[in-house]
Order: structure tokens, then C-alpha cells, then sequence
């Protein structure tokens, strides 16, 4: 249980220095809806120790004018720790220097499932109409509508674990995410410093075009305020007149799984070396990303290179094949060329996957955002992916036995592009060896929207009775129902961003995240097994024990 009070320690450490440097929201993911499943021992000590927060901390907030929120669902907690939170909120409620929110007893899932009860209820009153329900309203219904900052810049995870751990998956759609090794009781203002000079570097684009990506990278990448190199004078720029210009909008998210602090000085299961060790780097050609000619033969047939083994393999891979454009550019060639040579390198990835065993890759093609880019590559990438992918792909698709399928809004597609969806849906309905998604014109916050549309249709001609709407009636009508494994266990982004881009947002609760600086277009083989390599080295807790 020490880990668990060094950990309280930290977050109590943490609040004044987020203060300090001028952050507006902190969200702590204190206690999920499944670590109940824990011992009974550890969980009254949890309990008692929020309690003692909230009563030997109540001064402090009121002193340094800290609002205190908590977010999750209440009911189960005991009856002495819920009138304490009644009192503290209250006592807090008109502080505004800064808000912390406590997470306490929350499902990002859950969250979602009670804004569509909530939203059915008024449908069936007759105060909304289904399709008025959109982005917005949901967006009041989430408990996080408590802030007025509901979105984080941020999410900060240490210990190592890479995964959402089903933690605001709606709010988290557009933000920055940065994992740590540190364990929690560890990470004090020297990685908090850190952490927020990675977000400086970083160039937020909401599926949108940049000069980052068309133009110089280095030069375009990053804030006016980055730190120095020189990490002491970092911590005097975060302290002083830096401070209040970090974020756009003045907030960070910290999620902060308190039980990690048990694990306090435990080693990580496998170290990176281990995992190297694994697949030496003679078994590929050199720079090539290729597997050299006397493994060719092998991974052809389907058998694992080195080191995979198949009854550890994800069976559903999610892919967003980020850096087609800079790929180009750097090769010297325009960047809209770098589409093409996305294209051959997902069809070779299929492949692969096909060859090895995985059962559903679902990849991220064309987002509701990327209408924004400009006319004449919209122009370019919707041939490219009716040529590249449905007309020359459907001959492979055909003779490896993949299944197509297309999600997303597909009505604002071009004429030709949506028959050729059509056509290969059909042509490969009956395959079975691969179920390949293709994310087209989509959205994870409208998927969920729609999600909730059709439901709260259903409650209004009485199918279905608003309290028995639950994670798996919602998780029904998402698009990835078209599948037999709609949840990813391994996400791959390529290119060095780290983010989710409104991707799979419910879906994506659970996955293992793993990103590659690699360029898509270069993004083969060797940078495959390496992926999975670090798939297969993972503990997946589904925020049991470990």
C-alpha cells in the first residue's frame, strides 16, 4: 500500500505547480469503473485515502482558490467518501484559479452510455428530434461538461503503459498524448517539465493541412515558446512569463492511475534490449525495411519471422498511415505523390497481415477533417484510392481471400469511388482469411453520434427502454459492427504524431498504442515485427491487477 500513499503524495505535489505555471484544468484518473475488481483490501484503502485527501486538503483548495470536481458514477462509493465530495464541491465551487477533477469510479465508455440515456430521455419527451442530436450535444452531456475547458491538450501516462485504459475517449479525440516511464510516485516537476516541453515541439493539425507536413518540418514544427535546451533554465521559462502561454487554451489533462503506485521501484517486465534481442537487425537488408532474400520466402508462405509467436498475435490491428506527404518531400518529388506510394505500401501491409495470420486491420484512409486540405489533393487522393486500392487491389483481395469493407459517411464520396465501394464489397463478401477495413470519410465522434441517433430511434418507437441502454447495445450500432472483432488490440501510427485523431474513439478503450517515426510509405516489414514484437511484450489489465 505504500505506493498507493507516494503516489497521493505526488498528485498533491503536482496541483500547485500546474497552478503556478498557469494550466486552467488538471483531470486525474484516480479510480476506473474496473478496479473494483481488485482486492477488497486495497480498495477500502483507496476509499480512505480520497477521503483523506478531500478533508486534509479542503484548506489548500480554498487558499490557493482550487475548484474541486469529481467525475464518474458515485453510487458505489461509500456513504461517508460521497457526502464528503457533496461538501468539498460545494465549499470549492465558486474558486477559478484552477480546476482539478478527480475521476473517481469512471468509464470513458460509461460516460458516452449515460449521455445517450440522458439524450433518449429528451427524445422520447419530445424536446430533441434524432437528427438534431450532433457533436455538441453530446458534448453537454458528458460528465467532463463541467469545465469549461471539456477537451485535454494533454494526456500524460507513466509507468510505460501505452494505452487509453478507457479514460475520456470521447474528449480525447484531438489531444496530444505523451507516455513516461516513470512510475507515478516519481514523476515530479523535472518530468512534468518535460512532458510539457514535448507538447511545445508538437504541431496540432485536426486532420487539417499544415505547413508542417507540406512544407519545412523543423522549422514549422513546435510553439513561440519552446524551452532551452538547457533543462534548468526550462523549469525558470515554465515558472514565469512562459507559463500562461503553453496551451491554446490554457489546459492540460494528467491521467493518473493511482494503482500504478503499487508497482514503486518494481523493474518493467521486459526491458527494450530484451526485446531487440528477439528479432536481430541481421536478419533484414540494411536500410531497406525489407526482410533480407533468405527470409522472403518464409514470410511469403506465412510463416513468422523470429521471435512472433501466432497464439499472441493481435487479432485486429487499427492503422493511421501517417506521413505520406513528407515522404515525398523528402524524396524530392511533389507531396501529393506521397499518396501513391501510401497506397502500394497499405496493400503490401495487407498482405502481410493476411500472410501472418491477423484477422482485421482497420485503417485510418480519409478523415471528416481532411475535406479542409486543399481542392486539388482531395482530387488526387479520392482517384488514388479508387484506382490504387479498389481497381487494382481487387484482383489481390480475390486471391488472398480478403474481405472489404467500407466505414464512414460515404455520401460525399465521388460518383465512381462509391460504385467501386460497392462493387468490392460484394466481389468479397464471402472472404474470410482477412477482414480489411477501410475508414473512409470518417469520424469517431460522428460514429458515435450516429450510435446515438439510431438508439434514441429505437427508444422513441419503443424497441428499446432507455435504462437498458449499456455498453454492448451501443457498441451495436457503431460501424465497426460490421466485423466479428470490432475492438483493435494493436494501434499503429506512423510518422512520430501522437495522437488519435478522432479515430475509433470508443473502440480504441482497451488498444495498445504504438507509435513509429517511420513514414508511412517506408513503414515495411521490419518496422511491422517490431510493432508486434512490442504487442507480444505487453501486459494487458484491463485495470485489474497486475
Amino acid at each position: 500500500m505504500y505506493g498507493h500513499r507516494a503516489g497521493i503524495q505526488a498528485l498533491i505535489d503536482l496541483v500547485p505547480i500546474c497552478g503556478n505555471w498557469g494550466i486552467k484544468v488538471l483531470t486525474v484518473f484516480a479510480f476506473s469503473s474496473e478496479n473494483w475488481i481488485r482486492p477488497q483490501m486495497e480498495v477500502d484503502f483507496l476509499m480512505n485515502m480520497f477521503e483523506r485527501i478531500l478533508q486534509e486538503e479542503l484548506d489548500n483548495f480554498m487558499r490557493n482558490s482550487v475548484r474541486l470536481s469529481v467525475i464518474g458514477d458515485s453510487r458505489k462509493l461509500p456513504n461517508s467518501l460521497r457526502r464528503l465530495i457533496m461538501k468539498t464541491t460545494e465549499t470549492t465551487k465558486n474558486n477559478s484559479r484552477f480546476h482539478l477533477i478527480m475521476a473517481v469510479d469512471y468509464s470513458g465508455r460509461n460516460d458516452i452510455v449515460q449521455a445517450c440515456q440522458s439524450i433518449s430521455h429528451k427524445v422520447k419527451d419530445g424536446l430533441i428530434k434524432p437528427e438534431n442530436i450532433d457533436e455538441p450535444l453530446i458534448n453537454q452531456e458528458l460528465q467532463t461538461n463541467c469545465t469549461e475547458f471539456p477537451y485535454p491538450d494533454l494526456l500524460i501516462r507513466t509507468s510505460g503503459e501505452l494505452r487509453m485504459s478507457n479514460f475520456l475517449m470521447w474528449q480525447l479525440a484531438y489531444t496530444e498524448l505523451y507516455f513516461d516511464e516513470s512510475l507515478w510516485p516519481d514523476f515530479g516537476e523535472k518530468e512534468f517539465a518535460m512532458a510539457l516541453h514535448s507538447f511545445q515541439k508538437r504541431q496540432r493539425r485536426f486532420g487539417g493541412d499544415t505547413r508542417g507536413d507540406l512544407g519545412d518540418d523543423t522549422q514549422n514544427k513546435g510553439s513561440n515558446c519552446a524551452p532551452s535546451h538547457n533543462f534548468v533554465l526550462s523549469w525558470k521559462v515554465f515558472g514565469s512569463d512562459c507559463g500562461s502561454r503553453i496551451f491554446s487554451n490554457g489546459m492540460v489533462v494528467l491521467v493518473v492511475v493511482m494503482i500504478v503506485g503499487k508497482r514503486f521501484h518494481k523493474p518493467t517486465p521486459l526491458a527494450a534490449k530484451e526485446k531487440e534481442k528477439v528479432v536481430p537487425d541481421k536478419q533484414f537488408e540494411a536500410d531497406t525495411g525489407q526482410p533480407a532474400a533468405s527470409d522472403a520466402k518464409a514470410l511469403s508462405e506465412g510463416k513468422l519471422p523470429a521471435g512472433l509467436r501466432h497464439e499472441h498475435l493481435p487479432k485486429h490491428v487499427a492503422v493511421i498511415p501517417d506521413g505520406n506527404r513528407r515522404w515525398a518531400k523528402k524524396k524530392g518529388m511533389p507531396s501529393i505523390l506521397g499518396h501513391g506510394a501510401g497506397v502500394r505500401s497499405l496493400l503490401q501491409f495487407a498482405d502481410l497481415c493476411c500472410n501472418w495470420g491477423i484477422e482485421v486491420l482497420t485503417v485510418f484512409l480519409f478523415s471528416t477533417e481532411n475535406w479542409v486540405r486543399p481542392r486539388y489533393e482531395v482530387d488526387f487522393l479520392m482517384e488514388v484510392i479508387q484506382k490504387g486500392i479498389f481497381e487494382e487491389g481487387l484482383e489481390l483481395f480475390m486471391r488472398k481471400g480478403i474481405q472489404v469493407s467500407v466505414i464512414g459517411d460515404p455520401t460525399k464520396l465521388p460518383t465512381s469511388l462509391q460504385n467501386w465501394i460497392t462493387k468490392t464489397a460484394e466481389a468479397t463478401k464471402n472472404n474470410s482469411r482477412l477482414h480489411f477495413i477501410l475508414a473512409i470519410n470518417y469520424s469517431g465522434r460522428d460514429d458515435i453520434v450516429q450510435a446515438c441517433q439510431s438508439i434514441s430511434r429505437k427508444v422513441m418507437g419503443n424497441s428499446i427502454k432507455v435504462e437498458d441502454i449499456d455498453e454492448a447495445i451501443f457498441s451495436q450500432e457503431l460501424k465497426t459492427n460490421c466485423t466479428e472483432f470490432p475492438y483493435p488490440d494493436l494501434l499503429i501510427r506512423t510518422s512520430g504524431e501522437q495522437r488519435i485523431s478522432n479515430f475509433l474513439m470508443w473502440q480504441l478503450a482497451y488498444t495498445e498504442v504504438y507509435f513509429d517515426e517511420c513514414l508511412w510509405p517506408d513503414f515495411g516489414e521490419k518496422e511491422f515485427v517490431k510493432a508486434l514484437l512490442s504487442f507480444q511484450g505487453r501486459h494487458r489489465r484491463y485495470g485489474g491487477q497486475h
